[in-house]
């Protein structure tokens, strides 16, 4: 309010500096230290490299993880998968599949203007058509 002292308008200053440097901290411990990502199995927990994993398969209220050379079998949802991979080089591009966009080998037109995705490990995947644009887009097509 008018008219205001300079010694209150410094401390609210202060005050907001010291909110977002803690908040900017707590952003940094939140990510990731490395680029693996824990995948909990029923007996162990595998550390999954984001460059070796390959495709995250929702089926039969289970997850499963592609690697390059390995699948793993997890509780869980794909929704919490989508916001735990980065979204620069995972996309969701069925109710049923997030892909890695890094390993797709050929893309395929499909049935009603969809497309058929194949990943290195041969693994075919439909692009459903309420993903189709995001996917052209990311994808540059």
């Amino acid at each position: 309010m008018k008219p205001f002292e300079e010694k209150r308008v410094r401390a609210s200053l202060d005050k907001a500096i010291r909110e977002s440097e803690s908040s900017s901290a707590k952003e940094q411990i939140s990510k990731p230290v490395s680029d693996a990502v824990p995948v909990q199995t029923e007996d162990k927990i595998y550390m999954v490299k984001m460059s070796s994993l390959v495709m995250v398969e929702a089926m039969q209220g289970k997850v499963i993880v592609h690697e390059d050379n390995n699948q793993h079998e997890s509780k869980g949802t794909l929704q919490f998968w989508e916001e735990k991979l980065p979204e620069e080089t995972f996309m969701r591009v069925h109710r049923s599949y997030i892909i890695n966009l890094d390993k797709i080998q050929a893309i395929e037109p499909w049935f009603n203007n969809t497309y058929q995705v194949t990943l290195e490990t041969g693994i075919k995947v439909p692009v459903s058509r309420s993903y189709i644009q995001v996917f052209r887009e990311k994808v540059n097509i």
